[in-house]
């Protein structure tokens, strides 16, 4: 499956942006971000919730100019489902960015952490039935299967890119099928 031949581009992709009616774009693109980030809790002892959600909706606006971010018309047949991706996408790397600076500020003191690590044989079940659940999910798409496997061991889309020898693009078109496939999987 080639997941590359509509992709906007170019002088197309700027005389598109340039006929879209940003007025009525901007305004809904920057609720979008605000009601996706209200969302998480912690986020508003530490952070100005709205300021940072306009920075996403801003940030979206500014990588579909530059075409830093690819637009497959396919998959995203209008301009503000495209953007609502890229803020999806960067509220997802920020989140992730600040887990992994709070786990990086954990104590050194090896007995604490050692007490902390202990293993739950009931949470090892639960997730072991739940990995076999989302396998027979996505058994019948292979590419998803083991884009799965690669997330699940902790790569990044570079890293399974070059894992699978596949290109990048079509990594994350396969991410985002793994999570529409998953979507509907209650995880709690």
């Amino acid at each position: 499956m080639n997941f590359n031949k509509n992709i906007l581009s170019g002088q197309a992709l700027l005389d598109r942006l340039n006929q879209e009616n940003w007025s009525s774009i901007i305004p809904k693109l920057h609720y979008y971000s605000l009601n996706k980030l209200q969302r998480f809790d912690f986020l508003h002892n530490l952070y100005d919730v709205k300021n940072l959600s306009a920075h996403f909706a801003d940030e979206a606006i500014r990588l579909a100019w530059e075409q830093e971010r690819k637009w497959n018309i396919d998959y995203y047949p209008d301009l503000y489902s495209f953007l609502k991706g890229i803020v999806d996408s960067l509220r997802s790397n920020f989140l992730h960015l600040k887990e992994t600076e709070i786990t990086d500020a954990l104590p050194e003191n090896e007995e604490m952490l050692m007490s902390q690590i202990t293993s739950d044989p009931e949470k090892d079940y639960i997730i072991k039935e739940m990995e076999e659940d989302i396998a027979r999910i996505l058994a019948s798409d292979e590419e998803a299967l083991s884009v799965f496997e690669c997330l699940k061991d902790g790569l990044k889309p570079r890293e399974i890119s070059k894992e699978l020898d596949m290109e990048v693009e079509i990594i994350y078109n396969i991410v985002k099928r793994v999570q529409r496939k998953l979507k509907k999987y209650d995880i709690n």
